[in-house]
């Protein structure tokens, strides 16, 4: 549903990915005569498996994906990264890649990983 005050439009609502809220936005940012978008669309979504954020992690990391010690816990919208990796490149793919399209559930990553050599 859209709502629209003073030239701001306020998106309400419920999705199943991300890329149609942000499609949402995107339409209602090119009506002419809007000034602010407040996307309030609310993702419900399946939770995603552990298998798959580990195959999208790997995919990422490659061949350094042995040499990591990563958990992944899932919940609705929520991926919790936690365990050991040899560096920050290793880390930033990591986070990349359970934020990534191919778990399109995933709103938001919390990442507990430490960096060890």
């Amino acid at each position: 549903m859209a709502e629209v005050t003073d030239g701001i439009v306020t998106l309400t609502g419920a999705a199943d990915h991300r890329y149609e809220c942000k499609q949402a936005e995107f339409v209602a940012r090119i009506v002419v005569g809007v000034a602010d978008v407040d996307n309030e669309v609310e993702l419900v979504c399946p939770v995603p498996s552990q298998l798959e954020v580990e195959r999208s992690m790997k995919a990422a990391l490659g061949p350094d994906a042995a040499a990591t010690d990563i958990a992944v816990t899932a919940s609705p919208g929520t991926v919790t990264l936690s365990g050991r990796v040899q560096s920050w490149a290793h880390r930033n793919a990591a986070i990349a890649a359970a934020a990534a399209a191919a778990v399109a559930a995933v709103r938001t990553v919390h990442d507990h990983l430490a960096i060890s050599p």
